[in-house]
């Protein structure tokens, strides 16, 4: 006789089957909490220690005698992108990469945005022989450059232009080619200025950090042109010095 029988073309064992799979629910639902509350923790964790990071390196390059030039180009740029720590193997083996802040100067009122969080990857960065790690800036020199960031990803070269920074006391060193190109890329390393050449290199954003950070998911054009997101006390010192350095 079976234990479990229909009557009316109900069978009686689906209650039975709901019940069991609601348990087995209801028991793993704590471990998925706790999951994403250590992941939340993770993502908050990394978010501080890149603003953290990026603050050392802004105050790192405002006082080399070597990026005079790079403080003088501040005054009339569009926006710029810290990477604090770009280094080999950051990625998989054979790639270089490192995470970084976006902050960008509304043209009308020259008010700077709040904190985006994109990450670049490349095959090579150029760097000397020997070198590992190196911080780095890239200066936004046209409305072009803004506009290619706001999509997922970005490829330097391919859609829009990239040149080295010149070393010296002031942006004349530059030649007229490279100061028509949508971005001019500033890097340092072991204390002293490098040529890094970030042709090739790709650009993402950090949509999963961004989303931490402002407590909602949010496009980098939402907290850069936007800015309908709140702000962060966590990188109030940080946006005071650009804007402090970009005047």
């Amino acid at each position: 006789m079976e234990i479990f029988s229909k009557r009316n073309g109900r069978d009686k064992r689906q209650p039975v089957i709901l019940a069991v799979v609601m348990g087995i629910m209801m028991m793993s639902m704590p471990h998925r909490i706790a999951a994403e509350n250590v992941q939340e923790r993770v993502q908050e964790q990394e978010a501080e220690a890149i603003i953290n990071q990026a603050t050392l390196t802004w105050q790192n390059f405002m006082h080399d005698p070597d990026l005079s030039g790079f403080r003088a180009h501040l005054k009339r740029v569009q926006g710029v992108l810290i990477f604090p720590k770009l280094m080999k193997g950051a990625f998989v083996v054979g790639m270089e990469g490192g995470n970084g802040i976006l902050f960008v100067r509304d043209k009308k009122t020259g008010s700077w945005s709040e904190p985006a969080f994109y990450e670049i990857s490349s095959a090579s960065f150029g760097l000397q022989v020997g070198v590992e790690t190196s911080e780095a800036i890239i200066v936004i020199q046209t409305i072009k450059g803004v506009e290619s960031l706001l999509s997922s990803t970005l490829k330097l070269g391919a859609d829009a232009s990239a040149v080295i920074g010149p070393k010296g006391s002031g942006i004349e060193g530059a030649t007229s080619m490279s100061m028509e190109k949508d971005f001019v890329t500033y890097a340092r390393t072991k204390g002293a200025f490098v040529g890094l050449s970030l042709e090739g290199a790709s650009i993402r954003t950090r949509d999963d950090l961004n989303k931490m950070y402002y407590g909602t998911a949010v496009r980098p054009s939402d907290i850069v042109l936007v800015r309908n997101v709140k702000s962060n006390p966590q990188s109030q010192v940080l946006h005071q010095a650009v804007v402090q350095g970009a005047r």
